[in-house]
């Protein structure tokens, strides 16, 4: 009965551990399942982070390529625009300069003219001077021979008259040569106003009163007039264009620069 009993313990205590390890390897599977149900998120977050970035990068640059490559052909062209600009601007300087040179050489040319006319001058006034002096002598010549009529001593006399006349002109004429002013240099910008804002006018005529001077302004609307450089007197500039109300300004020397506004017309 002893033994009997023994062996009744003896199987419960085997149940009992039996159950524990049961219970045991029931826990350890619980563990590694969960274990491994981590690291399939983990492995899941992972990838769809993977992939949210990939999606990421590809819009980026699905986005930012295309904006770049914007932004290289603009730059690109407005590159283009500013050197065509600058060409423009570099042949419009060129062309005020050829044609400040040309103004120069017509000047030179003008001076050198006057030069030989009152050269010329001279040699007429020497000429006509050694023949009133020549038939001078010869008229007081005859009339102290007594030897000649009347006739060619009015003859000589109207010769000498004449040529006293002719004397004169050449001296007025050489007089007045000499008097050719020298000729100053007025410069000046012409500007727009519209819509509160003022911008260069091209093609703006200006001249003094009278007309004689004249000049057209450029694409930047600067101008340049050559005047006679006299300190007392007022040059009147006429500046016109269709489309704008005619204006006009006076300038005294040397004050040979000018600002000038043009209004459009009705």
């Amino acid at each position: 009965m002893a033994e009997r009993n023994d062996k009744t313990l003896e199987e419960l205590e085997r149940e009992r551990i039996q159950g524990e390890i049961r219970k045991l390897e029931v826990e350890r599977l619980e563990i590694e399942k969960r274990v491994r149900q981590r690291w399939y998120d983990a492995w899941t977050r992972t990838i769809a982070l993977l992939v949210a970035t990939a999606l990421i990068v590809a819009w980026a640059i699905s986005v930012l390529v295309p904006l770049a490559e914007i932004n290289i052909r603009l730059a690109a062209a407005q590159k283009e625009e500013a050197l065509i600009e600058r060409a423009k601007a570099e042949s419009l300087l060129a062309e005020a300069k050829n044609r400040e040179a040309l103004a120069k050489e017509q000047e030179a040319l003008l001076r050198a003219k006057i030069k030989t006319i009152a050269t010329q001058q001279d040699s007429v006034i020497r000429v006509i001077t050694a023949e009133l002096e020549s038939i001078h002598l010869a008229l007081e010549k005859e009339r102290a021979n007594a030897q000649i009529d009347q006739k060619r001593i009015d003859e000589l006399t109207s010769q000498k008259v004449t040529l006293e006349t002719s004397l004169e002109r050449a001296e007025t004429e050489k007089k007045q040569i000499r008097e050719v002013p020298d000729l100053s240099i007025l410069s000046g910008r012409i500007t727009a106003r519209a819509d509160g804002s003022t911008f260069p006018l091209e093609g703006v005529l200006v001249s003094i009163l009278d007309g004689s001077v004249r000049d057209t302004s450029d694409a930047y609307g600067n101008f340049k007039l050559r005047v006679p450089a006299d300190a007392g007197s007022v040059v009147k500039l006429i500046f016109t264009k269709p489309g704008y109300k005619e204006s006009s300004s006076s300038l005294r020397p040397p004050n040979f620069n000018i600002e000038q506004v043009l209004e459009k017309g009705e």
